[in-house]
């Protein structure tokens, strides 16, 4: 059985992903996965007596296990308290989910999407079932899921109780509520009764500074100007913390750009201080490299530092002299290819006297073999383009496409949504046996448009959800039609 230090057991979940429904999810990954980060902002954001409400998870095979703050009381759920003790601990829940509320809306104003969709999606759904009362602390023991409608019985089968020993807590490990009118007895003769020591004195946990090791500091990332980020842009580790490759933003460049990497390799970066991490690019016209900071030393890594100048650099003159005649054979020979051209061009129309053709049936060829694209009349039986495609539900899709004419380019606008990651193909021609021409996998958490070249006049777009597991998911997208 797993343990964590310095909380002990809830409860546990049996077999989460049968049992329970609507996981909520942060960039593709469950809250419980994530659930350092979450932890993150709520010690940063929370007020500190409400810091311990979201039970810890720890994913066990099939189940979950939940662990609290210690508790000097026996744990109950609030739904099995006696009238007036359910009174004080409700007082308690509410005051808390108001404090999280709080948070997250001001987390919204400053822009920090991210970290306000992480509290809400944590206290989306709490059930009284899910909420123990002990030392004047509600803790929600299971958060960020729901049970199935068709589990009937969810205490004891889908969701047991793990309790341990209570310990004995000092006083001034227990925070107390700011007013309390009333006192309550624990019922339970198994509870052990909080022990304080007179000649201790309260310690004032706010006014202590944190362990070197406990303390957080900003990872942040920025877009260099020339690009957008996809996933987080900002969160908080502690020192000596690493980041993960899952932790790294993907970068979509503006266009005429391409993204060639980060500033300092983010992936198993050790966090000792605030950081932050600058794109960088490179301009397709005139393959340059923008001008960023520390920019050399991302891009001239595989230079010998023993190289003198003078041995890399090469005398133009002696370029001129090596490939000069070569140039000037290829030259000639494209010149009698053109002569050629001209002279069967002028034995098949004026002398119709060919052997060869173009099209199949001498030098009289059909004009039905022609496509005239400006003409071309569409299927009724497809989609027609300037369609617009919006998901139903938790289902993929797979559809083909009129272009009106035979080959072009078009405009693709696509949305994959905040937390489902889904996988977006479009393929030349009818049905998807075709040729590849446009693959996105993941979330966007905007609308994005992308230039999209075909060479039939049908086209097949089908969008898949990345994680099956996912009960919802949500994304559209938009086939514009041909540019002229």
């Amino acid at each position: 059985m797993p343990q964590v230090k310095g909380k002990q057991q809830l409860c546990i979940c049996k077999d989460y992903i049968k049992n329970f429904k609507s996981i909520q999810r942060i960039d593709g990954h469950s809250l419980f996965e994530r659930y350092d980060d979450i932890a993150n902002i709520v010690n940063n954001k929370i007020d500190k007596k409400y810091q311990h409400f979201l039970a810890h998870p720890v994913i066990d095979g099939d189940d979950i296990v939940w662990f609290s703050t210690p508790y000097s009381e026996k744990p109950r759920r609030l739904t099995d308290l006696e009238e007036a003790e359910r009174k004080h601990y409700e007082d308690i829940k509410q005051d808390t989910l108001r404090n999280y509320k709080e948070a997250a809306q001001t987390l919204q104003k400053n822009g920090l999407t991210a970290e306000a969709e992480a509290i809400e999606s944590a206290t989306k759904y709490v059930n009284d079932d899910s909420i123990y009362c002990f030392d004047n602390k509600t803790v929600l023991g299971v958060w960020g899921m729901t049970p199935r409608d068709e589990v009937r019985d969810s205490i004891g089968i889908a969701m047991q109780d793990s309790f341990e020993r209570p310990k004995k807590i000092k006083s001034e490990e227990i925070v107390q509520p700011e007013e309390t009118t009333t006192t309550h007895e624990p019922t339970n003769e198994n509870i052990i009764p909080e022990q304080t020591n007179d000649n201790e004195e309260m310690v004032d946990q706010t006014s202590q500074e944190p362990d070197e090791e406990e303390r957080e500091y900003l990872v942040r990332f920025d877009d260099g100007g020339h690009g957008t980020l996809i996933g987080r842009s900002e969160y908080y580790k502690h020192r000596n913390e690493l980041i993960a490759l899952d932790e790294v933003p993907a970068v979509k460049a503006d266009y005429g750009y391409e993204f060639i990497g980060w500033d300092r390799e983010p992936r198993g970066y050790r966090i000792t201080d605030d950081i932050v991490f600058t794109a960088l690019y490179r301009r397709h016209d005139n393959e340059e490299y923008i001008e960023t900071e520390n920019i050399e030393e991302s891009v001239i890594d595989t230079q010998d530092e023993n190289i003198e100048p003078e041995e890399i650099t090469t005398d133009d003159n002696d370029k001129k002299d090596k490939t000069g005649w070569f140039r000037g054979l290829l030259n000639w020979l494209l010149l009698l290819l053109l002569l050629a051209l001209i002279f069967m061009l002028i034995w098949c129309v004026l002398l119709k006297q060919c052997n060869f053709s173009f099209c199949g049936g001498g030098c009289g060829c059909d004009d039905s073999a022609i496509v005239d694209t400006t003409n071309y009349e569409p299927d009724e039986n497809l989609k027609p383009c300037n369609s617009q495609v919006k998901s139903g539900g938790d289902e993929g899709y797979t559809g083909s496409f009129d272009m009106g004419q035979k080959s072009g380019k078009f405009d693709f606008k696509y949305n994959t949504g905040k937390l489902y990651a889904d996988e977006i193909t479009i393929y030349d021609g009818e049905g998807t046996n075709g040729k590849i021409i446009f693959k996105y996998n993941g979330v966007t958490q905007d609308y994005f448009n992308t230039k999209v070249e075909f060479g039939q006049p049908t086209i097949t777009v089908t969008v898949v959800k990345v994680n099956p597991l996912d009960d919802e998911t949500w994304w559209e997208f938009t086939v514009n039609c041909p540019e002229n």
